[in-house]
């Protein structure tokens, strides 16, 4: 059986994007940082807060549903924002904003 690609739409592949970034957070989250799942309709999945630092990370499978009017009234308050469609490229990101430490690696789930 073939795995269903991460850009279909497939609710199932959605949850293990979202899952393994939370797994990345809870193992590895700086000691200053704080963060929490969003659950509301067009807003970034997680919302990290840390040291003088608000962030906001949209985890998505598929291209072409960022909400692009929050997305830059976001930047536009001087948030950090960033969106992802892998568990890498979301990891690449909360290291480059110092939420996880340089060495901290992707979960696989």
């Amino acid at each position: 059986m073939t795995a269903p690609h991460p850009r279909k739409g497939n609710k199932a592949v959605e949850h293990r994007l979202h899952s393994a970034v939370a797994e990345v957070l809870h193992r590895a989250c700086l000691p200053g940082w704080r963060y929490t799942y969003m659950e509301a309709r067009g807003w970034p999945t997680f919302l990290l807060v840390g040291p003088h630092k608000v962030c906001f990370l949209q985890l998505k499978i598929s291209k072409g549903t960022i909400n692009t009017t929050i997305a830059a009234h976001i930047m536009a308050s001087g948030c950090g924002y960033g969106y992802a469609y892998f568990v890498d490229d979301a990891v690449s990101m909360l290291r480059d904003w110092g939420c996880v430490p340089p060495d901290a690696e992707p979960v696989r789930l």
